[in-house]
């Protein structure tokens, strides 16, 4: 039952606020699983948790599904993290592991296992390395990582750190008489020794000076503060006897001690027990780790280098078993990755703890709640109930199960690592605004490989798909003329500047217009004259050729003039010269349709005897016969496949030498560069590459665009893990690789039109966009502020069939609608056109377009329609701009660009919760 605090917090809900729900979620407190529930989140904390929990409104939903695990998120009590070397002397207690921890790094490895929560080391193999400390893998600042700065002092008596070389320090001044001085062996040599060195330092910190000159000045007063601050004993041990030799010694020290290892405590978990000593054991530390995967064998676990039957596998059977007698006893253990293995096998080495015998539950405990009170940090992580972070692992199955995986990563209540798995995403809202003007109350969209794939009042729910909840969604917004990549020039580019070239990916203004909600730009210089271009494209992607829709989109044009008997004049000439350019284009057309390619002139061969000529044509039907079996009748022959491979937010880059393949792929969904490698047979295709723990594979087919080996693409699919097969079609769109060296291409010459063939008109930049306008394909607008000259301005357009979009301070009545495509209104104050004339809202403005949403929903509460804004920031826009098949509508086939609300789209009160474009979720 919620307590009257969570019924407050459900009823005003922050910002922030999420719910997750799976099929089970496992508290791990108590051992407590609770089925079909879900956890509400706000700030970071967890607010509450139940099977009854309900969404609170405005509140967004991730819902993982039935099959789904929740559990705390992992703690590492102990990680490769924070460790800078060990220290030239056996005892460095001043020593601090938080010094060496980057706060800046990505710890991509420790998400992608489900590690929320490491131990950093100081150092290994000295009696006493250090300072540990505890952290979080992930943060907004350095503050967000830092759970405990001192956590333990760390050092070991295990035989490696027994080793310790001879210490030399130089006299200062060095002098003839005093010499250089000699190198000074250090203790411990022994189990004995180091017992010995750990009561001269425990003395050296109670005061007794005479410890300093072995020891080093700094090592007594650094432990006495150590000792002081309360800080915890963290010793390492290989072997029972020094297990034994601690806790005589500790005993009589009266200091809390945790152990660490694997096989230091066969045959001692009673002795443990009554000590009150906590263990930190690392499945298979010691064994081989020439190849540390784990495999199945009858239903157990062992590693390949260490099989059951050899004597290394004796002794990874008996320390696993100690593991478990000691979880029996009542010995708090934590599990924690050996030395040299990676971080991300933790769940994987709680799983064979099991072997040993270990229930599942306590092996869970292990990588959770155990070592999260090992470490001291049990009040904020590793286990979930209400008040405590909002870190958690979502799994695709039971937590202890050799086939579940991690699916996801959430550490203070926002994600922060996603499998590539996740092929699908469906966003279910009370009100769905489809940016035609309907809305559907519920309604929900599928959204698959960066496409929208379906939209209903309820859709289907594919496999692993990921299911975000919230009030409302609407499509990305469209600023209808913006300067966003501008970076404060205000020069005017002439119709020959190719405006793909500002477009650069990875831009931090970019990505923040993109997060509030606007995803497309129809960019344009900010000093746009008579005759500029302008272009059509979105924020964010990871290649330009992606980001762009439409380049040129359309032209500007200005009616006024200075002069009012010269205003129009500049609008006729040039719609005059475009007439013109498009007569000459369809004139060119007619004439190619109409011609015919005269045949082939044979080849003159020489004539030879009549027997010999037979039997060459026997051979050359033979040899036709091969190639008819080798491929299809009509399908050019195989090319190279050197070069760029893309479509939409994918992209594959290769280079061939020799018939073998290597590069790399780009997926939308995947953060990291994906490096493939393989070969080509005739057309076919064959790749492997690797994605984190995911395997990758592509089967690809060269195919030809009207069978033109000049215009060549991919058809196949890839698979990452065990995720669905995905199809791909891949047009090539470059035939350079240029991570690579390429060898100086040879010049081919020019092929020369066929004789009699008709000469094209040629490309006109500042034409082209106006003839494709008179085909109905390219978007003109006009500037004009005299109303009194509109009725002139629209008949000039109308003689040469183009629907202009007005811009301006003219502004058209409902008599106008069949002239006009539109108008372009600014985005504050500005008076809409009568009903039936569809209008869009522009910013004029570069990184301020993030707040297009927040002006127009200013609008709203002025009195403007919610839904004729919807429409006039998606829909309108993008049919005028001529970009509807791509952005702008909810429709099966768009772009997956889609903008997630806390309230009603546009009420003066909503927030925007989630943006996506292409179906990839956008973060600032």
């Amino acid at each position: 039952m919620l307590n009257i605090f969570t019924l407050l917090l459900l009823a005003a809900p922050g910002g922030d606020a999420v719910v997750l729900r799976a099929g089970t979620i496992h508290l791990v407190q108590n051992d407590k699983v609770l089925h079909d529930s879900a956890i509400l989140v706000e700030d970071g904390k967890i607010v509450a948790i139940g099977p009854d929990l309900e969404t609170p409104l405005g509140v967004r939903e991730v819902d993982y599904g039935p099959d789904a695990t929740i559990v705390p998120g992992f703690v590492a009590a102990d990680s490769p993290y924070g460790a800078g070397g060990s220290a030239d002397r056996s005892a460095a207690p001043m020593l601090r592991a938080i010094d060496n921890f980057d706060p800046y790094s990505r710890y991509t490895t420790a998400l992608s296992g489900g590690v929320t929560t490491c131990y950093l080391n100081p150092g290994v193999d000295r009696l006493i390395a250090g300072q540990g400390a505890v952290v979080k893998v992930k943060g907004d600042s350095p503050e967000d990582y830092l759970l405990l700065k001192a956590a333990s002092i760390q050092g070991s008596i295990s035989t490696s750190a027994r080793n310790t070389a001879a210490y030399w320090e130089p006299p200062l001044p060095a002098t003839v008489d005093v010499g250089l001085g000699v190198a000074q062996p250090q203790l411990p040599h022994s189990t004995m020794g180091a017992i010995v060195g750990l009561q001269e330092l425990f003395d050296f910190a109670q005061g007794n000076q005479a410890q300093a000159s072995e020891w080093g000045a700094a090592a007594g007063p650094a432990l006495a503060q150590a000792i002081s601050d309360g800080l915890r004993w963290r010793m390492a041990v290989d072997d029972p006897r020094q297990t034994i030799a601690l806790l005589e010694f500790f005993g009589g020290v009266q200091q809390s001690l945790v152990l660490e290892g694997s096989a230091g405590f066969a045959g001692l978990a009673d002795e443990l027990s009554a000590a009150g000593v906590s263990v930190i054991f690392k499945p298979g530390q010691g064994q081989s780790s020439r190849a540390p995967m784990i495999f199945i064998s009858g239903g157990a676990f062992f590693t390949s280098s260490a099989s059951p039957q050899s004597s290394e596998g004796k002794a990874l059977a008996k320390d696993l078993l100690s593991a478990s007698q000691l979880a029996e006893a009542g010995v708090r253990v934590a599990v924690a990755t050996p030395r040299g293995i990676s971080i991300r096998e933790l769940l994987m080495r709680a799983n064979l703890a099991r072997r040993g015998g270990m229930s599942p539950e306590n092996a869970l405990r292990a990588i959770t709640l155990n070592a999260a009170e090992i470490l001291g940090v049990e009040d904020r992580v590793g286990s979930l109930a209400v008040g405590k972070d909002a870190d958690f692992v979502i799994l695709n199955g039971a937590p202890l199960n050799h086939e579940t995986r991690v699916l996801a990563t959430w550490v203070d209540g926002e994600l922060a690592w996603e499998t590539s798995s996740f092929s699908a995403t469906v966003i279910a809202v009370d009100e769905l605004h489809l940016g035609d003007g309907t809305v559907l109350t519920p309604g929900e969209v599928l959204m698959q490989a960066g496409r929208i794939v379906e939209v209903g009042r309820h859709v289907a729910r594919p496999r692993a798909a990921k299911v975000v909840r919230g009030v409302a969604a609407m499509p990305g917004a469209i600023d209808a003329w913006g300067h966003l990549g501008l970076e404060g020039s205000s020069k005017s580019f002439n119709p020959n500047f190719d405006l793909s070239r500002i477009v650069e990916p990875g831009s931090n203004e970019d990505r923040d217009v993109a997060a509030s909600g606007v995803t497309t730009v129809n960019m344009a210089p900010k000093s746009a004259s008579h005759g500029s271009t302008f272009m059509t494209y979105k924020p964010v992607g990871s290649i330009p050729s992606s980001m762009i829709l439409s380049n040129p989109a359309g032209m500007w044009l200005v009616w006024d003039h200075s002069i009012p008997s010269m205003a129009g004049a500049a609008v006729r000439d040039i719609l005059g010269k475009a007439a013109t350019y498009k007569k000459k284009w369809e004139e060119y057309e007619a004439k190619l349709a109409a011609w015919t390619p005269p045949a082939p002139e044979p080849d003159d061969g020489d004539d030879g005897d009549d027997d010999e000529d037979e039997d060459d044509g026997a051979e050359e039907d033979e040899d036709d016969e091969k190639k008819k079996k080798k491929k299809p009748k009509d399908k050019p022959d195989a090319i190279g496949c050197t070069g760029t491979w893309e479509s939409g937010n994918t992209r594959l880059r290769l280079i061939e030498k020799e018939g073998a393949l290597e590069g790399y792929l780009r997926l939308d969904g995947v953060s990291d560069l994906i490096t493939v490698s393989g070969t080509r047979d005739e057309h076919e295709v064959s790749l492997n590459g690797q994605s984190g723990p995911d395997s990758v594979s592509l089967t690809l087919t060269q195919e030809f665009e009207e069978n033109d080996v000049d215009q060549p693409r991919f058809e196949g699919q890839y698979t990452i893990g065990e995720a669905e097969p995905q199809d791909v079609t891949w047009p090539r769109t470059g035939t350079d690789y240029p991570m690579a060296s390429m060898p100086e291409r040879r010049k081919v010459a020019e092929s020369k039109p066929l004789k009699g063939a008709p000469k094209s008109p040629g490309i006109n930049p500042g034409l082209e966009p106006i003839r494709q306008a008179m085909l109905g394909k390219s978007t003109l607008m006009v500037s004009i502020n005299n109303s009194e000259q509109l009725n002139e301005c629209l008949s000039v357009f109308k003689r040469h069939g183009i629907r202009p979009v007005l811009a301006g301070s003219a502004r058209p009545s409902s008599s106008h609608a069949s002239l006009i495509s539109g108008v372009l209104l600014g985005r504050v104050s500005s008076t809409p056109p009568p009903a039936g004339i569809p209008f869009m809202m522009r910013t004029r403005a570069e990184a301020e377009a993030a707040d297009l949403l927040n002006d127009v929903s200013l609008e709203v509460g002025r009195g403007l329609s919610p839904t004729a804004a919807v429409r006039a920031l998606t829909g309108y826009p993008a049919e005028m701009l001529g970009v509807s098949h791509r952005v702008g509508l909810l429709k099966a086939g768009r772009d997956a660009d889609l903008v997630l609300f806390d309230g009603p789209p546009l009420h003066p009160a909503s927030q925007v919760l989630k943006v996506w474009v292409y179906g990839k979720e956008v973060s600032r």
